[in-house]
């Protein structure tokens, strides 16, 4: 098994992989029909994805030993997954649990920072 792991999202090494997926998997495998030309829809959503990286939670699954290699992604904003991406090749990897798991720590922490910690005085 692939030693996989958890790092954050660096937009000067990440960016290229995380725009080209998102963007081609999105013309291509559609929710729904698209109804512009490939370049409008391209640079539509490549504008869409610039402002959500830009306040989002992402983290990345790479290699443990070259973190370098990206072998998938999550985006995670105001308590959901935007996008979820994982290379074919490691989709039985259990690599979208990690990511999961990764976001959801990442969560809980920030709710237990906002938690208001009560302290009661003596008398």
């Amino acid at each position: 098994m692939t030693q996989v792991g958890i790092r954050h999202y660096n937009p000067d090494i990440d960016s290229g992989y995380v725009y080209s997926t998102w963007i081609q998997y999105s013309f291509y495998s559609p929710k729904e029909p698209v109804k512009v030309s490939k370049d409008q829809f391209f640079k539509d959503k490549a504008r869409a994805i610039k402002d959500l990286l830009e306040k989002a939670s992402v983290r990345i699954a790479c290699l443990r030993e070259d973190p370098y290699i990206i072998l998938g992604y999550i985006v995670y904003f105001n308590h959901r997954v935007e996008w979820i991406c994982i290379k074919k090749d490691f989709r039985s990897e259990e690599i979208e649990r990690l990511l999961l798991n990764s976001v959801k720590e990442d969560y809980d922490r920030r709710e237990e920072d906002r938690t208001p910690s009560h302290s009661q005085e003596d008398p």
